[in-house]
């Protein structure tokens, strides 16, 4: 399974304090994005 989430930082590492006491095995990966959001109205 792949999960993959846009947040700031710190919201990031809250969710991976939390995913870390739930899930014995598994990896996650990291990186800045930059990120273009378009929309049409």
């Amino acid at each position: 399974m792949v999960v993959e989430l846009s947040d700031t930082a710190e919201k990031i590492q809250d969710f991976l304090a939390v995913v870390e006491e739930s899930i014995k095995d598994g990896m996650a990966t990291l990186q800045e994005i930059e990120m273009h959001i378009y929309s049409s109205k």
